[in-house]
């Protein structure tokens, strides 16, 4: 960071810039369009969400499982 700052990531994803006296520059939430080209610094991409899968199916042509 230019003039000793430094960028801070916090458990909850969110991004801080502090200046050299620990003082809050920015931050950024994870929702903002601007993360992700903060968090790449600290080896994170964005990705999209997944959907957790829905219950087994069996198909008819198959014998169930014992």
């Amino acid at each position: 960071m230019p003039e000793g700052g430094r960028l801070v990531l916090h458990v909850d994803g969110v991004i801080s810039q502090l200046d050299t006296t620990g003082g809050t520059q920015h931050v950024w939430a994870p929702e903002d369009p601007e993360w992700a080209r903060h968090a790449i610094r600290f080896g994170l991409r964005v990705q999209v969400s997944t959907v957790p899968p829905t219950g087994r199916r069996v198909d008819a042509s198959r014998p169930p499982r014992r």
